[in-house]
């Protein structure tokens, strides 16, 4: 998957933890 530029200002461990979530529920 793609990351826009604008997760680069969030905290990756964060975002990533966040996306995983998402990924595992789809």
């Amino acid at each position: 998957a793609h990351i826009p530029n604008k997760v680069e200002g969030l905290d990756i461990r964060e975002v990533a933890g966040t996306w995983h979530s998402v990924a595992m529920a789809a």
